[in-house]
């Protein structure tokens, strides 16, 4: 039996989404037709945007269902913006070096107009930073820009302080985005603790279906001027094409449960929210053992002292750790564990199965020969202690034997 330890790419499927999933398949009916199947249909999109909204803290008219969360970045990253306050298309983008590559490749922006918001070593956005890439830009352009910000990385699981940084996008007449894919389900997402404007996700993270994402805007008056999917009137006009309305009913499915509940998991530290100033919060889908995350590194530091973790020292997703053993590449070490049988990644999911060089740590100034080296381990709601202990028991013996050949070789 494999070893899962690759929730960031993909979760295994939540008993609770597939249960509403099959249920959801049984309708038949298209939610745009007016007769009583499709009302059937529609009743179902629309049960499940209640759902996603109250889970975000957000008007319900404000949720947009995408078909993923880079659907969703791509349809957000674009000047055509109405119902903002702006008459004029906002000037540019500006997003965080780190970014995933849905956002730095993804925008309807002109090339020139694109810029990146460096990050420090440890891959978090600095308030001082962005405020003087907005001064920059401020003197640039009459109109403000549009600016994307991370919850949590996707390879690192380092957390920004949104509430900080919005409250500066703001001081400028800025929107800013959000890119929840990672903390959906992991950390509480509420939307006017939070401060974006705009914040998108994918269900399949944390336990949904594949096929299905979410734009959530502040407020249902902010709308897409052009639409990056046209045809229909689905969606408010926003998103043409017939929804996926089993993929839809599991995503909806799975933020009331009884896991989204009291007693989530929280970031380790981070943006605060609280069970009482936070009416409807979406805590984690992640019942693991208390203090998983750092049982894993402890063992992998006390086994191998010169193993790095990226991002230690800056707030953190509870389930993920990228880490490093120099002189043990990814491509490798993911090779050996494969077929050990544990399946684990170098990062990214989006590279066509490639073990590639890592944008987000070349922008937290990592070393191309140590970022070769880098491996992700990212557990979820399903993650057992018995699985951790195991998984620590062959990365011991996995590591161990990589450490020695890579010895000889120096030798």
């Amino acid at each position: 039996m494999t070893l899962y330890f690759d929730h960031n790419a993909t979760a295994p499927l939540h008993p609770a989404a597939r249960a509403a999933m099959c249920a959801a398949m049984d309708v038949v009916g298209n939610p745009s037709s007016v007769h009583s199947a499709g009302q059937q249909a529609r009743g179902i999109v629309e049960r499940a945007r209640a759902q996603v909204a109250k889970a975000l803290n957000v008007d319900e008219k404000g949720i947009v269902f995408t078909a993923s969360g880079t659907e969703a970045n791509n349809m957000v990253l674009t000047p055509h913006w109405r119902g903002c306050g702006y008459d004029l298309p906002l000037s540019c983008m500006l997003c965080a070096a780190t970014e995933h590559v849905s956002v730095i490749n993804g925008s309807h922006f002109a090339p020139e107009l694109c810029f990146s918001i460096p990050v420090d070593a440890h891959g978090r956005v600095l308030p001082n930073v962005l405020r003087g890439e907005l001064v920059k830009l401020a003197a640039q352009f009459d109109v403000p820009p549009l600016v994307s910000i991370q919850l949590a990385n996707n390879e690192t699981g380092v957390i920004q302080n949104i509430p900080e940084l919005a409250a500066i996008v703001h001081e400028f007449g800025a929107l800013l985005h959000v890119d929840a894919s990672q903390g959906l389900g992991r950390i509480p997402i509420d939307m006017q603790t939070l401060g974006a404007d705009i914040v998108t996700a994918s269900a399949h993270k944390c336990g949904g279906p594949l096929g299905v994402g979410i734009i959530a805007r502040r407020s249902h008056k902010m709308e897409l001027a052009q639409s990056l999917i046209r045809g229909g009137g689905q969606e408010g006009g926003q998103r043409a094409g017939t929804q996926n309305v089993p993929a839809i009913a599991g995503l909806g499915a799975l933020l009331p449960s009884p896991l989204a509940g009291e007693g989530g998991q929280r970031p380790d530290e981070g943006y605060k929210t609280t069970q009482q100033d936070n009416p409807s919060p979406f805590a984690a889908l992640l019942p693991l053992p208390q203090g998983a995350r750092e049982h894993i590194e402890h063992s992998l530091l006390t086994t191998f002292p010169t193993a790095i973790i990226f991002g230690q020292n800056a707030p953190r997703l509870p389930n993920t750790t990228l880490f490093a053993i120099p002189g043990i590449t990814a491509e490798k070490a993911l090779m050996a564990f494969d077929i050990a049988g544990v399946a684990l990644s170098s990062g990214s999911a989006c590279s066509s199965g490639k073990v590639g060089k890592s944008h987000v740590l070349k922008a937290m100034g990592v070393a191309d020969e140590l970022a070769a080296c880098a491996i992700r381990i990212s557990t979820g709601w399903n993650t057992t202690q018995d699985e951790i202990t195991k998984f620590l028991t062959v990365a011991h013996t996995v590591l161990t034997r990589l450490a020695a050949r890579a010895e000889k070789r120096v030798a």
